[in-house]
């Protein structure tokens, strides 16, 4: 064989060899392109079951604000203080301070005002409003509506026999239907 016959020969099988890698090549790139949108195109897969002993939510700092186990469900403040709590014995809502302002359970809703003490509370016993000392200054139940002074006397009553108007020692002034 000549030399130039042997260099074609060489030049014919390293062109072949370079075409082989070619197709390999862009078959592999094909491959790995593909993946990804298999993924996209294929439905997402729904458990039916999600086990767990606690779910949290975490804000952007890795802070908990929000947490569901068997005790509740909690919702916290950028200062871990819970704010609203859910559990079996009813929701509470709480101030930025800890402390209570309103309440749903089996026995009613209450509001709390800042001293700590019941403004508003809603019962199968009817509806009750309270001032800043605890003092019951109007009611409606199922006896009627009443409204109260500073000193918890009821001073005006509507109840199924009629309106009447009383004085701070609990004496009728006024009522109406006369009877």
């Amino acid at each position: 064989m000549s030399e130039a016959t042997v260099v074609d020969a060489r030049l014919d099988k390293l062109e072949q060899d370079n075409r082989r890698l070619k197709l390999t090549l862009g078959a592999l790139l094909l491959a790995l392109a593909a993946v990804p949108l298999i993924g996209a195109v294929m439905p997402q897969q729904i458990p039916e079951v999600i086990t767990a002993r606690e779910f949290s939510v975490v804000d952007e700092n890795g802070t908990i604000r929000a947490q569901m186990s068997a005790a509740g469900i909690f919702y916290t403040d950028d200062n871990q203080t819970i704010r609203v709590e859910m559990d079996a014995d009813g929701i509470r809502y709480l101030d930025e301070n800890g402390i209570l302002r309103a309440s749903i359970n089996a026995g009613g809703i209450a509001h709390v005002g800042d001293n700590g003490k019941v403004r508003s509370s809603m019962t199968d016993y009817g509806v009750e409003s309270f001032d800043e000392n605890g003092t019951r200054r109007g009611a409606m139940t199922v006896a009627g509506i009443l409204y109260g002074d500073e000193n918890g006397t009821s001073r005006a009553v509507m109840a199924a026999n009629g309106i009447g108007y009383y004085d701070e020692n609990r004496r009728l002034v006024w009522r109406a239907p006369e009877r």
